[in-house]
């Protein structure tokens, strides 16, 4: 049972909020039944695992309960005070626990027969990837690919608002060029919301295998993508706001091509 906030165990568990200390680590914690299920269903392995049981239901503690006896795992208990200190957002879910950090490299990307990818170029708000994450999860994309963005993908806010999609939704880090480079060996029609642009996104065709580029709110998709073929699109405005949460625009948009494809 820990109770103390100055236990060097919990000191190490609250420093993995920072994306330093996590990379160094090669640890990152999940907060939350929910979020720890979907980290466990797409095979992540826990190595620590925090319970409270004053903010456990039976649930919870049921799957506590198929963790005892595994060497490998160490499970503690801890005080409400200790548990509220460890848990993204002083929470009380009840569960918490650390896992082993793995990366996908961008080469091993695996595509379906009819493929849509999401390219957040730029996009570095926390809160922003998530939301993406869950639309790509829900809408069956195959992958997000993050450029340009500093934000590590096990940063807690991202767990937290994509409700644990990150470990479902293959996403990866890469750099423009090599971006470029696999657009055109697979043949992607790449689209990127624009306010100028002719084209409405209920015109365009999203049923090729189509590449989606949503850029930062304040300065938009890089210029670096003027010199490649992008079809633009737009979504009709009627109020006085020039632009959407880039959350948003990705869930309008996305689930615009799902709904073409269903016809097909």
């Amino acid at each position: 049972m820990l109770v103390s906030l100055s236990n060097e165990k919990i000191k190490k568990i609250v420093k993995l909020r920072d994306p330093a200390f996590r990379k160094e680590a090669g640890v990152f914690i999940v907060d939350g039944p929910r979020e720890f299920r979907r980290a466990v269903n797409e095979g992540l392995e826990p190595i620590e695992i925090f319970y409270c049981k004053e903010y456990c239901n039976n649930e919870i503690m049921d799957m506590i309960s198929g963790y005892l006896g595994k060497n490998e795992i160490t499970i503690f208990e801890v005080s409400g005070k200790v548990y509220e200190k460890i848990s993204y957002g002083n929470r009380k879910d009840g569960i918490a626990a650390v896992f082993k950090a793995v990366y996908r490299k961008f080469c091993d990307i695996k595509l379906s027969g009819q493929p849509m990818i999401i390219i957040a170029d730029g996009v570095e708000k926390p809160g922003n990837i998530g939301a993406l994450l869950r639309t790509a999860d829900c809408a069956g994309i195959d992958a997000v690919i993050l450029i340009g963005a500093n934000t590590d993908i096990y940063n807690p806010n991202i767990i937290r608002s994509s409700t644990g999609t990150v470990f479902s939704v293959p996403c990866f880090s890469a750099q423009r060029d090599e971006v470029i480079e696999f657009l055109k060996i697979n043949r992607f029609t790449v689209f990127s919301a624009c306010p100028d642009a002719e084209k409405l996104y209920t015109e365009q065709d999203f049923t090729v295998p189509s590449a989606f580029i949503f850029g930062s709110e304040d300065k938009g998709v890089s210029n670096f993508w003027d010199d490649y073929s992008i079809e633009k699109i737009k979504i009709r405005m009627q109020g006085i706001a020039d632009s959407l949460n880039v959350s948003v625009s990705a869930a309008i948009i996305i689930f615009e091509a799902v709904r073409q494809r269903s016809l097909k």
